[in-house]
């Protein structure tokens, strides 16, 4: 039950995070907010249910175990819980999110052209566009780091066992996720 409840909470904060990509993307796109509203509760509820139901059905057909590590699906060759529940999802969510910010950024690249074009060079939008291309490439880099060793790791688990290294690497990469946003957040904060 313990992994269960890890992984929940290692799913809602991935889904959250695709989900504030995706506010931020339509923000910048579409020049105005999303307000959810009274129907934000669906989005939390989605974040927590849809991962929940997944886990526990996991869990109830014999697919947690522990590694040494951390406990969390059950590992071994030919063992579809960790390509199903961890590889496929990571590889949408990170292709999703990585459409998602190139378009953020090709937007934000566009603009800075046409404020040269119109203002100079030495136009502060423009270079205030370009610190914010510059964080959101941040962001971008800590999700593949965090994001890339647990997918890697879902794939090699189905087809062998993977060396130990690779168990570190990935429990280091999940939870220094965290950290590192922090260390950006407090980046943009001071600029």
């Amino acid at each position: 039950m313990y992994a269960v409840f890890l992984l929940e909470f290692a799913y809602a904060q991935g889904i959250l995070g695709g989900i504030a990509a995706k506010t931020a993307c339509y923000y910048i796109l579409k020049q105005k907010e999303l307000d959810l509203g009274k129907y934000e509760w669906k989005m939390f509820a989605y974040m927590f249910v849809f991962p929940a139901i997944v886990l526990v059905t996991a869990s109830l057909n014999g697919g947690m175990d522990h590694n040494g590590l951390y406990c969390g699906l059950k590992e071994g060759k030919g063992v579809l819980w960790n390509f199903l529940i961890i590889f496929i999802p990571l590889s949408i969510s990170m292709t999703s999110l990585s459409i998602v910010y190139f378009l953020i950024w090709y937007k934000l690249y566009v603009e800075v052209k046409q404020i040269k074009k119109t203002l100079g060079n030495q136009s502060m939008a423009s270079k205030q566009i370009l610190v914010a291309t510059r964080n959101m490439s941040f962001f971008v880099l800590v999700m593949i780091l965090r994001f890339l060793t647990p997918a890697i790791h879902g794939c090699w688990v189905f087809i062998d066992e993977p060396p130990s290294a690779l168990y570190e690497i990935n429990t280091y990469a999940t939870c220094f996720g965290g950290i590192f946003n922090g260390i950006i957040y407090l980046t943009i904060r001071r600029e």
